[in-house]
Formats: C-alpha cells, structure tokens, sequence
C-alpha cells in the first residue's frame, strides 16, 4: 500500500492524495453527516466556533469503532478550508484529552480533487496511529466517492501502521500505552 502522509515532527503529520469527485461533494464529505458516515464518522460539522461530536459506533459507518471524535469548528471556507479541533472520546471522556488541531484543504484540478489534510498538535504516542487512520478512513473514502466496493479498513490499518511506526520512532514518537490499550480494542475485522 502506498502512504500518503509524511510525518514531518514529533507533533505534525502532513496527508495529500487526489479523489475522483468535484470538490463540493468531497466537502459535503467533510461537513455532512451524509457524507461523513460514508467514511469516518456519523454527524455534521457546524458553524465557526460550534462544538461537533462525530460517532463511531453507529451502523452508519464503514468500520464501527467505540467512542467518538469531538472538536470546535475554528475556520470553514466553503469549499476550500476546514479547520477544527480534534479529540477522540469514550464514554463521554475524551481520549487523548489534548485536542490537536485539522486542517483540511481542497483544490481543483480537472473535475477531481486534491485533498491535504495537516494535523497538527498530536500528542505524543499517537502520531504512527493517526497517519495510519488518515491512510485508512481516506482510502475508505476515494472508494465510496467512486462506488467502488469498500475496503476492509482494519486490514489496511494494520498493513500500513508499521511503516508509520517507522516514520515516527525516526522523529522520536513511539506509541505509548494509552496508544497500545486502544490499537489492542479496536475490531478484528470489517463488519
């Protein structure tokens, strides 16, 4: 599998890839709980200062995860820049309970879309598991935007972490035991 994100520090990874799709229905993919169930998480984006909570464990996402992903909306340019803040939460308890800080940009180029996501302000044992999850969730993504059959997410997960354990031990970021205890919960497989 190819890696489409470059961990460039202990904090920041930096994702680009090209989706088949014009930029406004990739938006609606990052805004719309339509459009975010097809990938990620159920629920919508809100306005500029709102707070938002997305959830993985609902039928309506590709790969059904405990807790949820919670966050404030900081920038939205429609259709070129969403920012946000970013915290995974469990029972209502946010894990890790430092938000880091997305950043997505779209552009154009003939009919299809660039994608760049920077997430910046990860906390530290976490940034393999993160480059991986954007490679994950974004491949699950370009397949839905295409009506391709969706991929088993657990199995590209688990093919590509390893290299991204690389990446980040050679920045001087090795998953920690928070980041163990959640890699040993997660699915086995696709459901």
């Amino acid at each position: 599998m190819k890696k489409h994100s470059t961990i460039t520090d202990k904090s920041t990874i930096w994702f680009e890839r090209g989706l088949s799709a014009p930029i406004d229905r990739v938006w609606d993919c990052l805004t719309t709980a339509d459009g975010l169930s097809m990938w990620i998480a159920d629920g919508d984006i809100g306005n500029v200062g709102s707070r938002y909570r997305l959830l993985q464990d609902t039928d309506r996402v590709p790969l059904r995860m405990p807790g949820s992903i919670t966050g404030v909306v900081k920038h939205k340019n429609k259709p070129r820049r969403l920012v946000i803040t970013w915290a995974g939460a469990k029972d209502g308890i946010e894990m890790p309970k430092e938000e880091s800080l997305v950043t997505f940009d779209l552009g154009e180029k003939e009919g299809d879309t660039l994608l760049s996501i920077k997430h910046e302000q990860i906390t530290p044992g976490f940034l393999a598991m993160v480059a991986a999850g954007w490679d994950m969730h974004v491949t699950t993504l370009d397949a839905a935007l295409r009506g391709a059959p969706l991929p088993d997410t657990m199995a590209l997960f688990k093919e590509i972490l390893p290299l991204y354990v690389k990446d980040a031990e050679a920045k001087g970021d090795t998953i920690g035991e928070a980041g163990k205890a959640i890699l040993a919960s997660l699915p086995s497989q696709k459901n």
